[in-house]
């Protein structure tokens, strides 16, 4: 499972375009944070906990913390457990930028569209900007899809008041939905 939301957090990524978000030529849809107001908004001691869903197989559980922060960027470990709370594999701890966070939504915008949506997630209700991503398959991704190149779309929904993670999100093959992550805790006071 630990290599499954680690694909979903690389389909999160193969969004993005290389490079800053902040000399953008108008070929990316505009991320919805500021690299200031992701710093401001995650300080050292942020946890946000996540349920990912899959069809066929059991929810898990990733959590992320914000274990050291400064004015250049953040360590971030995160962990993986079941529903009962037993670790699946072991933690992982990086490092990145405030900008380099800013650019995780920074998408091509021939290929995504930007719209006002509410979400009610675990964590609470949300008002957001929601992106909706589609996103190009390789062909072993197609192979994975079981040889169908149908539409694969990812949908982002950013709480206007929780700078950071989104607090949903989706990808849907066609209208199947393959994953699903929702916000089940914040340890922000918002």
């Amino acid at each position: 499972m630990k290599c499954l939301i680690s694909l979903v957090v690389l389909a999160l990524l193969a969004g993005c375009e290389s490079g800053p978000a902040a000399v953008n030529d108008g070929s990316l849809t505009p991320p919805p944070y500021s690299a200031e107001a992701i710093r401001r908004a995650n300080p050292t001691g942020t946890q946000l906990v996540f349920r990912v869903e899959q069809p066929g197989q059991p929810s898990v559980l990733h959590a992320m913390q914000f274990v050291s922060t400064s004015a250049a960027g953040a360590v971030i470990v995160s962990e993986d457990r079941t529903l009962d709370g037993t670790p699946i594999g072991e933690s992982e701890r990086s490092e990145a930028t405030w900008e380099e966070l800013r650019d995780h939504a920074a998408f091509p915008s021939d290929r995504t569209t930007r719209s006002l949506a509410t979400r009610d997630v675990p964590a609470g209700r949300f008002e957001c900007w929601a992106y909706a991503v589609v996103v190009e398959l390789t062909d072993e991704e197609i192979e994975k899809l079981g040889g169908d190149p149908g539409p694969v779309t990812n949908r982002f929904y950013f709480a206007y008041d929780r700078p950071g993670p989104p607090v949903e999100f989706t990808t849907v093959h066609g209208n199947t939905p393959i994953m699903r992550s929702v916000l089940l805790r914040d340890n922000r006071n918002r």
